[in-house]
């Protein structure tokens, strides 16, 4: 699969170790695109909870999304 960075015993090696080390060894919490997808998701829950709590009738199963 991918080129790992860090040579460690596996049977040392953690879980969560595992998988950052081979899906994402590059990931930084300060990226672009982590802040891109971040500010994304915290729109759409609090469009989400905008018509859930604010609109009369909740969520409507006519419409995509309730709204």
């Amino acid at each position: 699969m991918g080129r790992r960075l860090v040579d460690e015993d596996p049977r040392e090696e953690s879980y969560g170790k595992m998988w950052s080390g081979t899906f994402c060894p590059n990931f930084e919490v300060c990226s672009f695109t982590f802040i891109i997808v971040l500010a994304q998701l915290i729109v759409f829950v609090l469009s989400l909870l905008h018509t859930v709590f604010f609109v009369e009738n909740g969520l409507n199963d006519a419409f995509f999304l309730g709204v």
